[in-house]
């Protein structure tokens, strides 16, 4: 949320070094750049960085390091000089915030705001910009303790000169001029009563009859005075181009007022409820300026018209009851300028009419349509450039795992080697301690000692002479044992033989052979 300051800054603040760029050619508007270094360190309530001019006019930026009693970063735009300038000053400019995101920009936070800076208000900008906690290298938001801010100032108007040899003339209500209406409009009697003593604020009750036959396209109510200012309220009682009652408040007298005259206010329109008071309608407007471009300020569509009835509360016996509060901050009512030109209501020009040419604005326009085509054309190429990071970012990515599968099944390959070297290993031991191996081995020796790695060849022309002499014994002894089994074999069928042939034929001859 917007907000202003309350009360002056403290005194332990410090300066930090700021990086303005301007934008356009007449630095009405710039960037400006506030790298704050060591932020969790900072232990004082209002960090302040230089000053630095937009729109030749001094500003400086305001930050709260632990928030303005609130557990966020709050963050404003100041108007230095504002004790030193003369009464009457102004500055009407547009405030863009940013904390930056400085592992991706597409997160950088941002507020935009628009304020009138006067007197009364020299600062602006958001109490609750950003929570603390997100202030962290995880969010990217603070990188090895420092923050970036970026703010964006567009200055639109400057009024930089005194008011007070200027008299503000006031007039008796006997001598109020009635402001100029259509033909078909009546004038209505209102109700002024004075809130502030010194006649700045005042409630305006104005009570319309007979509503519903009403047949003109707009209403004034009677001129009335507020901070020594005239004013009239105005409805429209078939709405402004909408299906809904528009009610504005205008200045009565601008199309005689002086060249550079303006008025700073805030006022609150209401209708009220003459059945249940709570259901009033209302609504309010701040910090509104009033000056020879935009002479009134209001609400197109303040209630829809189904609803003045008398089933409603809004409309009893044909009436209904408008009231109005206006509050006058600032006035200058004198001429800047010996030519006096022509002023144009906002409200009573039509959409295609406001944009009236005057001379030298071609120039501009076209000016500030090849700087957007140009910023339009610089934020496309940039675009592209992300997309192509992003692509070689992918195909990295795609190399990197597809280098992580090689190495997997290298790994895997290693650990199969390993697990067939240590099985070898196992049957090297296994033949080092056979005990046909006995024969190469010196009496005492082991066959991994080193005496009997002394002499590798003469070991290896032993083992060579074993294998011509005896081959395999196992292979040796399957053989005995297969032949001797044969052998036990027939011998043991002629025994039998022998036997059964006695018992049958029990002949001696037979047995003898």
């Amino acid at each position: 949320m917007s907000s202003t300051l309350d009360g002056k800054e403290t005194q332990n603040s410090t300066s930090r070094t700021v990086k303005v760029v301007e934008i356009s050619a007449g630095n009405k508007i710039s960037r400006v750049t506030w790298k704050i270094e060591n932020f969790p360190s900072l232990d004082t309530k209002v960090h302040r960085s230089e000053i630095f001019i937009v729109g030749g006019c001094k500003w400086q930026l305001l930050l709260y390091p632990k928030g303005n009693e609130v557990k966020y970063l709050s963050v404003y735009l100041n108007v230095p000089d504002a004790t030193s300038l003369p009464n009457g000053w102004r500055r009407n400019a547009d405030v863009c915030f940013c904390i930056i995101n400085q592992a991706t920009r597409k997160d950088t936070k941002r507020e935009v705001a628009k304020h009138v800076f006067d007197a009364l208000a020299s600062n602006w900008g958001f109490s609750s910009f950003v929570p603390l906690t997100d202030l962290s290298p995880k969010t990217g938001y603070m990188s090895k303790g420092t923050i970036i801010m970026e703010v964006e100032v567009s200055v639109c108007d400057v009024i930089n000169y005194s008011t007070d040899s200027a008299k503000i003339e006031t007039v008796p209500n006997s001598e109020i001029e009635q402001g100029k209406e259509s033909q078909n409009s009546t004038s209505q009697t209102i109700k002024v009563v004075e809130i502030s003593a010194d006649d700045n604020t005042s409630r305006v009750t104005w009570k319309i009859e007979n509503f519903k036959s009403l047949d003109t396209k707009k209403r004034y109510s009677d001129t009335f005075i507020v901070g020594g200012c005239k004013w009239q309220l105005q409805i429209c009682p078939a709405g402004d181009n909408v299906s809904n009652l528009s009610v504005y408040l205008n200045v009565a007298d601008a199309a005689s007022l002086p060249n550079g005259w303006s008025r700073y206010a805030n006022f609150i329109i209401c209708i009220i409820n003459q059945i249940d008071g709570k259901g009033t309608k209302r609504k309010d407007s701040q910090n509104d300026i009033f000056d020879a471009q935009a002479i009134g300020w209001g609400f197109s569509s303040f209630i829809p018209l189904s609803d003045l009835c008398p089933k409603t509360g809004y409309m009893i016996e044909g009436t209904i009851i408008m009231e109005a509060e206006v509050s006058v901050r600032d006035v200058i009512n004198y001429s800047t300028d010996i030519t006096k030109p022509k002023t144009i209501s906002k409200i009573e020009m039509e959409p295609q009419d406001r944009g009236i040419e005057l001379d030298g604005n071609n120039a501009k326009m076209e000016d500030l349509k090849n700087k957007i085509e140009s910023y339009e054309q610089e934020l496309a190429m940039k675009d592209e450039e992300a997309k192509y990071k992003e692509m070689v970012i992918a195909k990295k990515d795609g190399e990197i795992a597809k280098k992580d599968g090689e190495i997997k099944e290298l790994r895997a390959s290693l650990e199969l080697l390993e697990m067939r070297v240590e099985d070898m290993k196992a049957v090297a031991a296994g033949l080092r301690s056979h005990s046909y191996l006995s024969k190469f081995i010196p009496e005492g020796k082991s066959p991994t000692s080193k005496e009997c790695s002394e002499e590798p060849i003469r070991s290896i022309g032993r083992v060579l002479k074993f294998l011509k002499e005896y081959q395999d014994p196992l292979r040796i002894l399957a053989s005995l044992v297969v032949v001797g089994s044969i052998l036990f074999a027939c011998f043991l069928a002629w025994k039998c033989s022998r036997i059964l042939m006695k018992k049958t034929f029990n002949s001696p001859s037979l047995c003898a052979w």
